[in-house]
């Protein structure tokens, strides 16, 4: 896992709560939706970074996995009974994402993160 996703519906409170609780730190980025990133640690203990977002009946938490091709690992997940449930998509600075559901219906993301020199926010 090298993504996580909390869906909220009163971000300064969660940001607060998790500021708090675990020092995570919140920096608000462009995106087409309110969107903050999540550090979670720090250069000597670095962690698993994540985002908020406003939480909507369609948008819930999420959690994605670093593949190194995505469309490789589209096919592997149609070929093993998953299915695609949203279009690849670009995310500016990040990489290649695009959402599945397992054999269950559970709802996962797989990216496929750009060279270093292509991620600028």
């Amino acid at each position: 896992m090298i993504h996580f996703e909390i869906a909220a519906k009163d971000m300064e409170m969660l940001q607060g709560f998790y500021g708090k609780t675990f020092g995570w730190k919140f920096k608000r980025i462009k995106a087409p939706i309110e969107y903050w990133r999540i550090k979670t640690g720090d250069e000597s203990e670095p962690g698993i970074d994540g985002g908020m977002f406003k939480k909507t009946p369609l948008m819930g938490p999420n959690n994605i996995i670093a593949v190194p091709s995505l469309d490789e690992y589209v096919g592997l997940v149609k070929k093993n009974g998953g299915r695609m449930a949203s279009p690849k998509v670009r995310v500016a600075g990040i990489g290649r994402l695009a959402v599945f559901k397992d054999p269950e219906g559970n709802e996962f993301g797989l990216l496929e993160a750009e060279p270093e020199e292509d991620a600028k926010d």
